[in-house]
């Protein structure tokens, strides 16, 4: 089965993930770069076929290795879009 082209995998030439600080590193069996709900939606079904845990992360910016994992590893960076303006609320995707 062909997988989606937001997840990469060691054997698709995935490097491993850096703390933004440089305190750690980790190498998941896959990573996820989701940009719309179908994707994150994707991304699960992904994990589930292949028998492996979600970790979800930001920026990476936490000293200690929380969000370190072997499963899939989604990074939010591209899940960022404005969804709604009210005012001065705003609503927006977590990357």
């Amino acid at each position: 089965m062909n997988e989606p082209d937001f997840i990469t995998t060691s054997d698709r030439g995935q490097s491993p993930i850096k703390s933004a600080v440089g305190l750690y590193q980790f190498s998941p069996a896959a990573i996820a770069h989701p940009t719309t709900e179908k994707d994150l939606v994707e991304s699960v079904r992904y994990a589930h076929r292949n028998g492996l845990r979600i970790s979800a992360i930001g920026a990476l910016h936490s000293a200690v290795p929380l969000p370190a994992t072997q499963g899939l590893c989604v990074v939010l960076d591209r899940y960022k879009k404005a969804l709604k303006v009210a005012g001065p609320l705003v609503t927006v995707e977590s990357g």
